[in-house]
């Protein structure tokens, strides 16, 4: 696939400038009926961010400081060297799903963004079940994001990261901070993340070029000069099955992006900004890390980034910086990165779960929103707590908070497989009935997106199968705990499970579309 492919929006048209694609979907197609939908529903601000905000937002949910810093322990223990070729095998599924996300948006900007579409176009029952994988996997996340942020702030004020006490305190309030803000309101959310991107960015790439040159310059020991054949995976020592382990962990790396969608209601243009901003954080994601892990990998040996699984961006800019305290500006990164992810995991699970209380399948309260800041604060403030006990149970059960994080990591790397896997095949399955009245349709809204989703379904298959039973029942198991409240739910409100589904050609699809 060129890394140079680039989507833009023409009107309603979709046109893919490097392949000279011309002809596509167009408003006749695409139906928009969930503004429709749901008159008289509670609603969330609309138009408070732009595409550039989306973007932003999609970036830094991803929090490359902390993803790097979580995982890329992970990725040279299983391949070595070659870690910027898996980055680059697991955005080539990112790619394919993030168009679906386009597509499915365009037509459907609900903030419930896989929940929603997956219900309208394959199954209601599915559509639940996947935004409780999205739950899940947003919830034990928080057990890594909160984890980081404690230690990486213990460390930035000098003291021992290690103590468990200290670590659940900091990790408690990091939850709680970032939960009221989200509470405040998305604008504010998003000008936060301007400032924190914009550190983390400058601060991680910064180390990881003066890493390279260092290498270059001086050869210290256990460093490697940097060669393209890292890029070609079938190269890296372990074959198959270690290279499937480490596109699981860049699969988290990459996970992320989709919070622009999520915030599709609240954005301006919803049917195209928001799926364009998802798109464009993939490419801006494959940059960053193919180039981190290109510098990590030649600076930072195997038994080194082992020793030092829980930060091993900090360790490699302590050797870098020696007796300079500049070092601390790593740290400073990676507090910032941890920050900014908590804040933009609360962010999606609680639209997720406010669509879903919309829609009568869990409880009303979800659906409440704040007469002041238009957000959904019950389903804020809910996964806030939430995301606390988990945060103090698993730092307690795993034994510490590095194999806490591990595990946590791999068990969300098949929840985050499924739902994405499952959202790429929704979007080709709605717009299956146009597919073949243009080059274009058919690759854009067909083949991209469901080459995608079949990619995540072959990747969670194939590494489920290397997981340690913890790791393994952590990921499967807390999705399994879908089906008995799937039941709950349908007994409760057994009309929206018998509604019909949808395509980009039903006659009523088509007719809300042309409602003023």
């Amino acid at each position: 696939m060129n890394p140079g492919f680039a989507l833009r929006v023409l009107g309603d048209r979709m046109i893919c400038p490097t392949l000279g694609w011309r002809k596509a979907l167009t408003a006749k197609d695409v139906a928009r009926p969930t503004m429709q939908d749901q008159a008289g529903k509670p609603q969330l601000r609309r138009g408070a961010l732009t595409l550039f905000d989306g973007v932003v937002v999609g970036v830094a949910s991803t929090a490359p400081a902390y993803s790097l810093t979580a995982t890329v322990a992970i990725l040279i223990g299983a391949v070595g060297l070659f870690s910027a070729s898996a980055m680059v095998l697991a955005f080539l599924p990112m790619l394919g799903v993030a168009v679906g996300f386009y597509w499915l948006n365009r037509s459907i900007p609900n903030c419930g963004t896989s929940y929603a579409w997956i219900a309208k176009a394959m199954n209601p029952a599915l559509g639940f079940f996947t935004g409780w994988v999205i739950i899940v996997a947003d919830v034990i996340v928080m057990i890594s994001l909160a984890g980081v942020a404690a230690a990486s702030t213990l460390t930035l004020f000098g003291q021992d990261s290690s103590n468990k006490t200290s670590t659940v305190i900091l990790g408690v309030a990091w939850i709680a901070v970032m939960t009221w803000i989200v509470v405040r309101g998305v604008r504010l959310s998003a000008r936060l993340q301007w400032i924190l991107l914009g550190l983390e960015y400058i601060i991680v790439l910064a180390f990881c070029l003066w890493a390279i040159i260092k290498v270059y310059a001086s050869h210290p020991a256990g460093t490697h000069v940097l060669s393209a054949s890292w890029l070609v995976p079938w190269k890296a020592p372990g074959g198959g099955p270690a290279m499937l382990t480490a596109v699981l962990a860049a699969v988290f790396i990459y996970w992320g992006w989709d919070t622009a969608a999520n915030l599709n209601e609240e954005t301006e243009n919803a049917s195209s900004a928001p799926g364009l901003a998802s798109v464009y954080s993939t490419f801006a994601l494959l940059i960053i890390y193919v180039f981190a892990a290109f510098a990590v990998s030649a600076y930072v040996s195997n038994k080194s980034a082992q020793a030092n699984s829980s930060d091993v961006l900090t360790y490699m800019a302590q050797t870098l910086a020696g007796n300079n305290k500049i070092w601390y500006l790593m740290v400073l990164a990676v507090v910032s990165s941890a920050a900014s992810s908590t804040l933009t995991t609360i962010l999606p699970t609680a639209r997720v779960t406010f669509s879903m209380a919309r829609d009568r399948i869990i409880p009303a309260a979800f659906a409440r929103v704040h007469h002041s800041y238009q957000t959904p604060w019950v389903s804020t403030v809910v996964m806030g707590v939430v995301s606390v006990i988990a945060y103090v149970v698993s730092l307690y059960a795993a034994g510490g908070i590095s194999q806490a994080i591990q595990n946590a990591i791999l068990a969300i790397g098949l929840q985050i497989a499924f739902y994405y896997g499952l959202t790429g095949i929704a979007a080709t399955w709605y717009y299956r009935r146009l597919l073949l009245r243009s080059v274009s349709n058919f690759v854009l809204a067909g083949i991209f997106p469901l080459a995608g989703g079949l990619g995540f379904f072959y990747i969670f298959i194939q590494a489920a199968r290397g997981l340690t039973p913890a790791q393994f029942w952590t990921g499967v198991g807390a999705m399994l705990i879908g089906i008995p409240l799937l039941a709950w739910s349908w007994y409760h409100n057994p009309t929206f499970y018998r509604q019909p589904t949808e395509t980009a050609l039903d006659p009523a699809t088509v007719q809300a579309a042309a409602t003023p």
